[in-house]
């Protein structure tokens, strides 16, 4: 306790000369010749919304900054602070990061990003840490993302899927579903098309399904219901495992006879 009350005391002069800046800016494009929308971003909140009628893109980044000595934050922005949108053939380029520095080093450097654009366009996004959400688009989706949860609604097209840890959410989407985790819950519903996940680690649970579904999973129980075509699983090492509500066969090659078919039934345990 002792120690304690003595640490405290040698931290408060810190941090009472350290102070946290904000700081808000807007960007925009033309949505005019684009096709596609790439971003790139590190630590933060990033929220993509389509919307009707939209002829550009629209971008507000809200940028914050903890624990830096008052009056450094401009110059630690002028320095470290990578934020740039561009338009590079018919391609819409927006990068949003902070570059590692030598002479600051704050407590907290991240940029929540909202996003406006066409619904219809395609996104692809290269993300570093934080929650992602995005609805309302008809194009292609791809996101490769390192850690932080992922919420995708409401698109029109292919879904792709990389992430290493975080939960996944996906509705109501009309195109095929590709998902590759490395840990972390995945819940997919009411879907149109073809559904794949690789999985390490984690719950997975997938219903309302117009299309086949494959499920290749290290761990975590499978919960897989209503599905219009067949279910396969490819490999499951541990796990409870339900599967009900299905309208083509149920494949299951993580058992025994690596061929086993199944026939529908109300439930598989």
């Amino acid at each position: 306790m002792k120690y304690s009350i003595i640490l405290l005391f040698i931290l408060l002069p810190a941090l009472a000369f350290t102070s946290t800046g904000q700081e808000t800016r807007d960007l925009e494009l033309s949505a005019l010749g684009v096709h596609t929308l790439r971003i790139q971003c590190g630590a933060g909140h990033l929220i993509i919304r389509g919307i009707y009628g939209l002829d550009k893109i629209e971008v507000t980044a809200d940028i914050l900054v903890a624990g830096l000595e008052p009056g450094d934050l401009q110059s630690f922005l002028e320095n470290n602070l990578l934020l740039d949108f561009k338009k590079r053939g018919n391609k819409a380029v927006l990068r949003a990061e902070f570059l590692r520095s030598s002479r600051f080093r704050p407590l907290e450097a991240k940029v929540d990003l909202l996003v406006r654009i066409p619904r219809k366009m395609n996104v692809r996004i290269d993300d570093g840490s934080g929650p992602v959400h995005a609805s309302g688009i008809s194009g292609n989706f791809e996101i490769d993302d390192g850690s932080g949860s992922i919420t995708i609604r409401d698109i029109i097209g292919r879904v792709r899927v990389g992430d290493m840890s975080g939960p996944i959410t996906v509705e109501f989407v009309r195109g095929n579903v590709d998902i590759k985790d490395g840990s972390g819950s995945i819940h997919l519903n009411l879907l149109v098309g073809d559904v794949s996940v690789v999985d390490s680690t984690g719950s997975i649970t997938i219903q309302d399904v117009e299309g086949q579904v494959k499920v290749s999973d290290g761990s975590g129980s499978i919960d897989i219901h209503d599905i219009s075509k067949n279910v396969s699983i490819l490999e499951s090492d541990s796990g409870a495992i339900s599967i009900e509500g299905v309208g083509g066969k149920i494949i299951r090659r993580d058992m025994e006879a690596p061929d086993e078919e199944i026939e529908p039934a109300d439930d598989v345990e």
